[in-house]
């Protein structure tokens, strides 16, 4: 198939077009699918050239931006494990220190036990005594046994 001329122009203008626009966008997709089909219909050396060099600039501004990206994952990923070991360690601790408050507390609470026992076995053996006193005393029969 032979073009008219004027069809390869409007195809070259066209071509043209979207090149431009792609770089005055910064658009590297864009730029990407544009520049082949710039070249293929024949748009000036120098546009084309001007086009490459963006299309790299951008590419390497895209390959900076993933490794910046890695590089954050990276981070994010380290200081979770920290604070992974952070609360291990914590959970450690905490279970440390449980242990030791209940053996501080265990013979306190056995004294206050204790002494809560003795107390009310002694009111009751006193109030006993004073039942069967009283009951010896009056001379009823009733009598009082523990």
């Amino acid at each position: 198939h032979d073009l008219k001329p004027g069809a390869d122009e409007a195809k070259r203008f066209n071509a043209q077009m979207k090149l431009a626009v792609a770089m005055e966008d910064h658009d590297l997709p864009a730029l990407r699918q544009a520049l082949p089909a710039a070249k293929r219909v024949g748009v000036a050396g120098e546009e084309v050239e001007a086009a490459e060099y963006m299309l790299s600039v951008l590419s390497l501004g895209e390959e900076r931006t993933a490794l910046d990206l890695q590089g954050a994952i990276r981070e994010l990923t380290r200081g979770v494990a920290e604070l992974d070991v952070r609360a291990s360690r914590l959970e450690r601790l905490s279970g440390h220190l449980e242990e030791r408050v209940w053996r501080g507390l265990e013979p306190k609470i056995e004294q206050i036990v204790e002494g809560t026992v003795k107390k009310f076995s002694s009111a009751l053996e006193s109030i006993t005594a004073t039942v069967k006193e009283s009951l010896s005393s009056g001379g009823s029969q009733m009598s009082v046994s523990m």
